[in-house]
């Protein structure tokens, strides 16, 4: 099973017995047998303090919904 939540195109070849779910702000991969780690998985996130935990990709308003944008880094010229 393949889904995507986001306007991202998920294409899996040659994969059996997997998980793929892709959402806004993450993608998750697992085979059947391990796909109730991810719990876990996310918890381990939390304590190491990742901001997806707590601050998602879609923030919902009363007039609608905006998407963060990740702030890159500026370049260097050499």
């Amino acid at each position: 099973m393949a889904r995507s939540t986001s306007d991202t195109t998920v294409c899996a070849v040659g994969l059996e017995l997997m998980i793929v779910v892709v959402t806004l702000d993450a993608a998750f991969a697992a085979s059947i047998d391990s796909a109730q780690q991810v719990q876990r998985e996310v918890e381990q996130l939390g304590v190491s303090g990742h901001k997806r935990t707590v601050e998602p990709a879609q923030v919902a308003r009363p007039w609608g919904t905006y998407e963060r944008v990740r702030a890159s880094r500026p370049s260097r010229s050499s």
